[in-house]
């Protein structure tokens, strides 16, 4: 003991280790990033040993079948043709019998967690089975997405994530048919998928526990399918139709083959419906090079177009809404407007400046609105309740009701 005290008191001088109560000792290094640095190259070769540690931990199609076969052999009475079944001392009794590797999935938490209505108190050794293949599945791909994460921080970076599609795109029978000299467009159209929806906030990077959480990752890898039905292909973004449509609806924009869009060429989009007040809020907002659109800022718009009912869609046309970038809509001078309101009744065509001021309560309730040429709502008798923030609407802005929610708001599109 005296021994390793001096050795402590020689470390803190050598260190000099303040233990005052004054000094704040350091809690956060820094991620090194210097090329060819020595503690950059000490962080990489830790981290590559522990995702190979992480991997021989991993169950291999030999031990998925030594796991079934021991399932079978302690099933549990009584006995049924339909389901095979299992308790918790057999359960038990088959972790007894399995390696070392076995043991994380044959805790009582799972147990439980796959306990349904069985008399006995015994699960499906199925359901437990396709449980084990499913955490095998998200370790896999955990590992995978890993070794492409250089900052070892649990994210992925934009060039990151495109490099690992890149690499993917081999293994996918559904992409086969695409030129090589569509894969980066085609990787283009993949990534911003993953950023629209899971980097909101545009951070430029995305914690790997939100891609394997999202089902994006399975709507990528279903496409190693060969078999996959073409209506299921058109419906899935990753898909090589998919992909080709939006390049595709993009190119045609492109009247002056400049590979940019304009003002003038974006409101062509769809059946051409687009205000021109819309149109130049998405210029403004959005990153553009010479006022010209860009593929991958218009991948962001077509996402959010087709998919408006979704929270990060909303969130973007948000801030085409929020002209002021005050986070809240208000009174607005051009045509527009935003009521706050709390615990009021509107009354039937309410009509402000041109502007239909319309709410509606947090329950997800149908609201019958007529539109006519005079702009008038019928509302039959429809109560605003303290859950609704704020409502607004413009023709002359994006043709559109928008109901406005705590974290969330509603809208309607109608082109005219």
């Amino acid at each position: 003991m005296a021994n390793e005290s001096e050795a402590w008191e020689l470390y803190k001088s050598w260190k000099k280790i303040d233990n005052s109560s004054t000094s704040i000792p350091r809690f956060y290094h820094k991620v090194p990033f210097e090329e060819g640095s020595i503690r950059q190259k000490l962080r990489e070769e830790a981290r590559a040993v522990f995702i190979e540690r992480k991997n021989k931990e991993l169950l291999d199609n030999e031990d998925l079948k030594e796991l079934w076969m021991l399932l079978e052999q302690n099933l549990s009475a009584p006995f049924a043709k339909e389901d095979h079944m299992i308790d918790f001392a057999d359960f038990k009794e088959v972790s007894n019998k399995s390696d070392e590797k076995f043991k994380p999935y044959f805790s009582a938490r799972i147990f439980s967690k796959l306990l349904q209505n069985d008399k006995h108190g015994r699960i499906s050794i199925r359901h437990f089975f396709n449980y084990v293949m499913r955490k095998v599945w998200l370790h896999q791909t955990r590992i995978g997405l890993s070794f492409y994460d250089l900052a070892g921080q649990g994210y992925l970076r934009e060039i990151e994530l495109e490099n690992y599609i890149l690499e993917l795109i081999p293994t996918l029978p559904q992409l086969d048919g695409l030129e090589a000299s569509f894969h980066s467009f085609y990787v283009c159209t993949a990534v911003r998928k993953f950023f629209f929806f899971l980097d909101p906030f545009r951070t430029n990077k995305i914690k790997i526990r939100d891609i394997l959480a999202c089902s994006f990752l399975d709507d990528l890898l279903e496409l190693r399918d060969e078999t996959l039905p073409k209506d299921v292909q058109e419906a899935n973004w990753f898909s090589a139709p998919s992909a080709l449509r939006v390049y595709g609806q993009y190119l045609n924009l492109d009247t002056d083959h400049n590979g940019m869009l304009s003002k003038e060429e974006l409101s062509r989009y769809g059946t051409g419906t687009l205000t021109s007040a819309f149109i130049e809020r998405v210029f403004q907002e959005c990153l553009t090079y010479d006022r010209e659109m860009d593929y991958k800022t218009y991948l962001d718009f077509v996402l959010a177009m087709e998919n408006r009912k979704e929270p990060q869609a909303l969130q973007y046309f948000f801030r085409l809404l929020d002209i002021e970038q005050k986070g809240y809509l208000k009174d607005l001078s051009q045509g527009s407007s935003c009521i706050m309101w709390r615990s009021c009744t509107i009354e039937a065509g309410a009509v402000f400046n041109n502007t239909v001021i319309v709410g509606i309560s947090s329950r997800q309730t149908t609201v019958d609105i007529n539109f006519s040429e005079t702009m008038n709502v019928n509302w039959n008798g429809l109560t605003v309740d303290d859950s609704v923030v704020a409502v607004w609407w413009s023709r002359n802005f994006l043709d559109s009701v928008v109901f406005l929610i705590p974290e969330k708001f509603y809208y309607f599109f109608r082109g005219y």
